[in-house]
């Protein structure tokens, strides 16, 4: 049995070096106020680039917490929901930070894209786990 350390240590790490990412300041000019509403103002090419990034930042997130939690959690449906659940609540503090950050914006879009990241990342840890 191996140590789930490195793997939750490992996730620690890289969500310090996101979590920078998600809430700077662009330096872009303030925006119209809308609370997980942006994607009205949105054109589509942006927003399907910034739900494809918002995807692919938590699939190791969702991946590394999966491993590290193989021996700490019974099952592995225990693990998928407190992963995805973990992520979810993640990403909406996030957002709801950038709300009040002037120059970023809170959307919806990117709470379902960065859960179903982690979701994604879970799941590949736990198929991928058994090999």
């Amino acid at each position: 049995m191996k140590s789930p350390a490195p793997y939750l240590v490992v996730g620690c790490l890289y969500l310090l070096v996101l979590l920078p990412r998600l809430v700077m300041d662009t330096g872009r000019f303030p925006h119209p106020r809308s609370y997980l509403m942006d994607f009205r103002l949105a054109s589509p090419a942006r927003l399907v680039g910034d739900a494809l990034l918002n995807l692919v930042m938590f699939v190791p997130v969702g991946w590394l917490l999966g491993r590290g939690l193989r021996d700490l959690s019974a099952s592995p449906t225990t693990r998928g929901l407190s992963v995805t659940a973990f992520c979810a609540v993640l990403s909406l503090t996030v957002e709801t930070v950038q709300y009040f950050l002037p120059t970023r914006y809170s959307s919806a879009i990117d709470v379902l894209t960065n859960t179903l990241g982690g979701f994604l990342g879970v799941t590949l840890a736990e198929r991928w786990g058994r090999l």
